[in-house]
């Protein structure tokens, strides 16, 4: 693969950590190469992927500032990127929890972070980057610190360490029918969400509360067997994040990631928008 190739990779993971989704982070990669590669005065750039890590958040802010996330329906989760490649070669952290926790951002404080936290761009070309004083460009990166640290405390990420053997036992309590032994699993005041963009079946709101979440749950299933549709469930891990792929008559129907805690489930995020499975190997 060329240094070019490799570096598109690394474009990808800056504009999926600023987007969340993989399709328009894919084209940003794309736009900034040949961009980059048709500048008569590319081969005076003393750093080339400075130049494009600039260019790539750049792009990624005016595609923000064009999106209608207002409009979208339902609750938005970002898109599970479990190809193992496109994580090793980017070299970012692409994981949902990482993608969860930077969606607490508003853009230019993500920016400001990934610039500085992964690339770790002197503050005063940052603030020459978005027109501030130096002391500011500080500040919105604390700010933006900040702000993670609670948000990790307040909406639980994956723990690999205790996390495979619970979602084993979801998963086998979902096959079975098995409610009670479901219920032993989850925490009595979890929390789910689940993004279908429109497309698919999702609940509009975060849904909170352990008898709830397992009527939603149950109820998709419900609905599956009802059609005639064939459901099978299969365990991938990748890294630090064991996931479970839902598929209805061998077609990929949902991605189901999880919050643990304390040998307990307390969060799951249900990825049900086809547009935001695309990545799934």
């Amino acid at each position: 693969m060329s240094d070019f190739k490799l570096l598109q990779r690394r474009l990808f993971g800056v504009s999926y950590q600023m987007l969340g989704t993989a399709a328009a982070a894919e084209d940003i990669a794309q736009e900034c190469i040949a961009d980059f590669l048709s500048k008569k005065e590319s081969t005076s750039i003393q750093n080339p992927e400075a130049y494009l890590v600039r260019t790539a958040i750049n792009k990624s802010l005016n595609h923000l500032k064009k999106e209608q996330r207002s409009t979208y329906i339902g609750s938005w989760l970002p898109e599970p990127i479990l190809d193992e490649s496109f994580r090793m070669e980017s070299r970012l952290d692409l994981s949902f929890g990482f993608a969860l926790l930077l969606d607490k951002l508003n853009p230019n404080e993500r920016a400001v972070f990934i610039l500085r936290e992964s690339f770790d761009f002197p503050f005063s070309d940052i603030a020459e980057q978005f027109e501030l004083k130096e002391a500011s460009a500080r500040k919105l990166f604390q700010r933006a610190k900040a702000k993670l640290k609670d948000a990790e405390k307040s909406r639980p990420l994956p723990h690999k360490s205790e996390q495979q053997k619970l979602i084993t036992a979801f998963m086998k309590a979902i096959e079975q029918g098995q409610l009670d032994q479901l219920q032993e699993l989850l925490k009595e005041d979890m929390v789910l969400w689940s993004d279908g963009g429109g497309k698919k079946a999702a609940a509009l709101k975060p849904l909170h509360g352990r008898e709830v979440c397992l009527k939603f749950i149950f109820g998709l299933i419900q609905k599956a067997a009802k059609q005639g549709q064939a459901v099978k469930t299969e365990l991938q891990s990748i890294e630090n994040e064991t996931v479970i792929y839902q598929y209805l008559d061998r077609k990929l129907d949902s991605i189901i990631l999880f919050g643990t805690q304390e040998g307990l489930i307390e969060a799951i995020y249900i990825q049900r928008n086809p547009e935001k499975m695309a990545k799934a190997p």
